[in-house]
């Protein structure tokens, strides 16, 4: 008999999301030969929205597009709290897209949020950050 793993019969993907694969992560760079470290974003700004949300947008820079950010990484730091960027827990998104929603529990007063560009390649840029 043939099971899926994509029907989830016995809560396989539950069971590695909560257990194993809390935080989202990035692959190690795949190719170390060549660099393609991406351009810091630029413009960040954090604005309210309804519903106890808050709208976190970002700009790129006009760059080669062979070193452009594909998608960015998103943390959320205490105040006081060095921004250690391979603390995997600090990790709220790993977006393709220059914007995100988040709600008002995560930033509570105290934080920051960093955002790093991320290259084809996996390389980041500089972080960017703003203190709520």
């Amino acid at each position: 008999m043939f099971i899926s793993v994509l029907s989830h019969p016995y809560g396989i993907n539950k069971t590695l999301t909560n257990n194993f694969y809390k935080n989202p992560v990035l692959q190690p760079i795949a190719n170390k030969k060549e660099k393609f470290t991406p351009q810091p974003v630029v413009n960040a700004r954090l604005s309210k929205l309804k519903n106890k949300q808050y709208l976190l947008e970002w700009d790129v820079t006009a760059e080669n597009i062979s070193f452009q950010a594909v998608k960015f990484l998103v943390y959320v730091f205490d105040h006081k709290e060095d921004h250690n960027i391979y603390k995997t827990s600090n990790i709220i998104s790993l977006t393709g897209e220059t914007k995100l929603k988040i709600s008002k529990k995560t930033l509570q007063s105290g934080k920051s949020l960093v955002i790093i560009g991320v290259s084809k390649n996996n390389d980041l840029s500089s972080p960017v950050s703003i203190k709520i």
